[in-house]
């Protein structure tokens, strides 16, 4: 061998090296990217409470400035088995203030719930504190609640249900207690969400409840969902009577009528199995069942 082929072989080496190591650097940062940065954001997104980040978040409740100690709070994760034990109740009594003081008085109930729940690390006096601020929340809720009662009992009390009356109260109406009940199912039906201010559609099992004269129907009202969402007012003869009767049974509706939104045929195709399609579609179907029929009809 001469020494041009020994220097082309030891360059030809070092190039078959070189390609090696930028290979290995290339997985290297590849498993970088998919390991280390989500854990690093996860980390920079959860991590556990400081002696600063605590001493300050105290520092602002005594205060009275809960939504700078929320804020903070809600940056560090808890652990019961740690030290800040606490923190997590802490982190409730912020969020019920803040919820509280934008007039969220339900959502301020609901929270300082959670604060008694995790409230066992608390310190005696602070608790005794919070627990003011919980009775300011619940009368201020219990006050809000009572004359929105007063509102729809004065609506119905010579009146009759009316969509989107909340159902604990279809018997509080002029026309009294309910004479027979019965439910049955409802396909795609539109309505109206107050809390929401939506417009939503419903398929499922709904409730009737018919309230009878003589011996006769004279007002059918639907609910579901925890209101009332249909009524039928027989009493001067102007419904259009497509309600259910007492004596039709229960009925699934078939698979076409069940469906929200109709879906192509060729949607199936793009799935392995009935499972995936449910999985993807689920919201569209009463359950598997249905979509796993219209699955084999249409794959």
């Amino acid at each position: 061998m001469g020494v041009g082929d020994s220097i082309e072989k030891k360059k030809f080496l070092t190039d078959e090296r070189r390609a090696f190591l930028l290979i290995v650097v290339f997985i290297a940062f590849f498993l970088a990217i998919i390991i280390g940065i989500p854990a690093a954001v996860h980390f920079s997104e959860n991590p556990k409470m400081t002696d600063s980040a605590y001493n300050k978040a105290v520092e602002y409740m005594e205060q009275g400035d809960f939504d700078s100690a929320y804020r903070l709070l809600s940056r560090y994760k808890y652990d019961e088995c740690e030290s800040y034990r606490d923190a997590q109740a802490f982190y409730w009594l912020c969020s019920a203030h803040r919820s509280y003081d934008e007039g969220n008085y339900k959502i301020a109930a609901d929270e300082y719930d959670n604060y008694v729940k995790s409230r066992k690390y608390i310190h005696p006096e602070t608790d005794e504190a919070a627990q003011e601020f919980g009775k300011t929340v619940k009368e201020k809720y219990d006050s809000i609640e009572k004359e929105k009662e007063e509102k729809i009992l004065n609506k119905i009390k010579d009146g009759v249900p009316y969509e989107g009356m909340p159902e604990e109260y279809i018997d509080r109406s002029s026309l009294g207690r309910h004479s027979d009940y019965k439910w049955s199912y409802v396909s795609s039906q539109r309505y109206f969400d107050r809390d929401s201010c939506s417009t939503k559609t419903y398929y499922g099992k709904a409730d009737y409840y018919y309230f009878k004269s003589g011996g006769k129907v004279i007002f059918v009202a639907q609910c579901f969902e925890g209101a009332v969402r249909n009524t039928w007012d027989e009493r001067n003869g102007e419904s259009n009577k497509s309600y259910p009767s007492l004596t039709q049974p229960a009925k699934k509706p078939s698979n076409s009528s069940s469906k929200t939104t109709k879906k192509y045929d060729s949607d199936v195709d793009e799935f392995g199995d009935a499972e995936d399609y449910y999985d993807w579609y689920y919201d569209d179907y009463y359950d598997f069942e249905d979509a796993e029929e219209y699955f084999d009809e249409h794959y």
